[in-house]
Order: structure tokens, then C-alpha cells, then sequence
């Protein structure tokens, strides 16, 4: 059995460390090595496998990875801009009134980054914020034979699915903030293709907050839901709703800096992290 002792912290910078601690209960295996695959943004249909680290056990039996040198290669300033922007031109500051797709902005008042241009040709994708998810295995030997066991589902959904998430502000609590309330359906109606059929499971949330003290908690077998918070949360709460199946689920954010809304933020696409994968988000 393969257990992730310690990972990174859920969003982080890609020049950062991301080590991975793993431990095994079959490392007197001969020739026993730890195998991890690395996915990135897992949960789009550009999934892409971008690396395997192979690490032999240390003399405590435990693995330790650091995944940076992989992920920071697929992250990349976009200093694209929807606002916008001035140029110096003559000496004198000059606006421009329309939005800049080329990154050469020399003044930047008022300006954001975006995306919006990655999916109008001929702009190539620059990804300034992403996801990966690594599948953590054993190789080891048998005899003459080499055995590799590890994880190959990564959890793509197909556009089958009927996952889906919103945001609106429920009336009646005693605190400000909006939108208040995190609405989901659709998590008894995951589909990952060919053979699979159609789960009735239900889905699980998690309210925490951005230190992971627990703050709320629920589970039910309907495919739908909402929550809004019974007091007011702190700056930076965590929520977390997830089909019970498959892990896949929804990740938000309260009022954080940088934050569109005072309240409830979608994040990401988010799994829980079973013993032998984990999903991070990174900028």
C-alpha cells in the first residue's frame, strides 16, 4: 500500500518547491522503486502527461520527490490585457483604447492580466496559472520480470458529463458578502467515456478554513445542492464540494485578496487527495 505522507500547500508559485513525501508497504521488494506520474491541468481536454520520476526508497523506506523542475516548464507570464493601456510615444503618454493581445505594454496603469486572448488564433496559449496531478506507483521485480503497478485513471471528465457549479446570493443571513451561496448538480451523472455508464453516488463538502481548520461539513446521495455558510466566514475560507465516486468535484474561495467578489469565488475543478494521487493548482 502506497500512502502520500506530505505535498504542497493547494496553490502555490511554480518556481516554488513541490516535494512530495511517499511511503510503501512493499519496499523490501527487490529492486523496489517509487513511480510518479505528472498530469497536467488533469481535468481539460489538453490533459497532457508531462513527466515520470522513477526513486529508489531511502533508508527510512520513504520516497521524496520535488516536482518543480516539471511544472514550471508548462507556466509562463501572459501579460496580455482585455483594459486599456498607455504608450510612450514623442515623450507624451499616449491611450490606447484598445485591448492589448501582444504583451508589450509599457505603462501599466489599470492593467490585469487575461486569458482572453489564448483562444483567438494567431495568439499562442500562454498558461499563467494551471493545474497537475500526480499518480503515484511501485516498481519492483520478479524473478526476471519487472512489475509496474500505478494509477492510470487521472480523472478527465468527457464532455458527456453534467457537472456544474454557479453562484447567486441567498437572502436571510446575518453577514455581507456576495454571492452567498454555492449551488452544484449533476454529480450522479459522471460519464468518463466508453464502458464506464452513468454513477449514483451523491456528493460530499467541505468548508474549512485557509489554515485547514474545519469549519462544515456534509454529505448526501442527490445529485444537487447548495450551501451558505450558517455565520460569516473569514477572509480566504476554503470550500470544497466533490462527487463521492470519483473525487471530482468544485473548489471556492471567500472575499481573498485579489478576488472578483466579496464573497464566494470559484477557483478550480478540485479532487480530494486519495493514497495515491494528488491534485495541486499553480501560478
Amino acid at each position: 500500500m502506497i500512502t502520500i505522507e506530505q505535498n504542497p500547500a493547494g496553490f502555490m508559485g511554480s518556481n516554488m518547491d513541490h516535494y512530495f513525501t511517499l511511503s510503501s508497504t512493499n519496499t523490501a521488494l527487490p529492486n523496489f522503486k517509487y513511480v510518479v506520474d505528472v498530469w497536467f491541468n488533469p481535468y481539460e481536454t489538453t490533459a497532457e502527461k508531462i513527466g515520470r520520476i522513477k526513486v529508489r526508497p531511502n533508508t527510512y523506506g520513504k520516497g521524496i520527490i520535488n516536482v518543480r523542475d516539471i511544472i514550471r516548464n508548462y507556466i509562463t507570464a501572459n501579460p496580455r490585457s482585455e483594459n486599456q493601456y498607455y504608450y510612450l510615444t514623442g515623450g507624451s503618454w499616449i491611450k490606447n483604447l484598445n485591448p492589448n493581445p501582444n504583451g508589450n505594454i509599457s505603462f501599466a496603469t489599470g492593467f490585469t492580466e487575461s486569458n482572453v486572448h489564448n483562444a483567438t488564433s494567431p495568439y499562442q496559449t500562454l498558461h499563467h496559472t494551471g493545474s497537475y496531478r500526480i499518480l503515484v506507483g511501485e516498481e519492483y521485480t520478479s524473478g526476471s520480470t519487472t512489475i509496474l503497478n500505478i494509477p492510470t485513471e487521472y480523472w478527465v471528465p468527457t464532455d458527456a458529463q453534467n457537472l456544474s457549479q454557479s453562484l447567486d446570493t441567498a437572502v436571510g443571513p446575518p453577514y455581507a458578502g456576495t454571492p452567498n451561496r454555492i449551488n452544484w448538480s449533476g454529480m450522479n451523472s459522471w460519464n468518463f467515456g466508453t464502458g464506464y455508464g452513468v454513477f449514483t453516488s451523491g456528493y460530499t463538502y467541505l468548508h474549512t478554513t485557509f489554515a485547514g481548520a474545519y469549519v462544515a461539513s456534509g454529505t448526501s446521495v442527490n445529485d444537487s445542492g447548495n450551501y451558505v455558510a450558517a455565520s460569516a466566514p473569514s477572509n480566504n475560507d476554503i470550500f470544497y464540494v466533490w462527487s463521492n465516486d470519483l473525487g471530482c468535484g468544485f473548489e471556492f474561495i471567500w472575499n481573498c485578496d485579489g478576488c472578483e467578489t466579496t464573497g464566494w469565488n470559484y477557483v478550480d475543478t478540485y479532487s480530494p487527495t486519495p493514497n495515491q494521487s494528488v491534485h495541486r493548482q499553480v501560478i
